[in-house]
């Protein structure tokens, strides 16, 4: 019987470069864990943000949020994403 685990939150300022290095194809050798880690892109809807957040889901984030993000928003996408995680781990 495989016990699943609690995925993780991550929050970092690391922007499209984290995205691309996380989901970068090339990495045999990488733990089971990371081809499991969901990304939320939230940007600010300035004048680079409608971009950034299309970039970002262009190079592999799961949801993105233009700013600003209530908090209600931000649990429920949080929600989304890890329970997609435990639905998908027995695969």
């Amino acid at each position: 019987m495989q016990v699943p685990t609690a995925p993780g939150i991550l929050q970092s300022d690391g922007g499209i470069s984290l995205i691309m290095r996380i989901r970068e194809p090339s990495q045999p050798d990488a733990p089971e864990w990371i081809a499991k880690t969901r990304i939320i892109a939230i940007s600010g809807s300035g004048v680079y943000g409608k971009g950034a957040l299309k970039r970002a889901e262009m190079f592999g984030a799961d949801l993105c949020l233009a700013k600003p993000v209530g908090s209600a928003a931000l649990l429920e996408a949080i929600r989304t994403l890890t329970l997609d995680v435990w639905h998908n781990d027995g695969e």
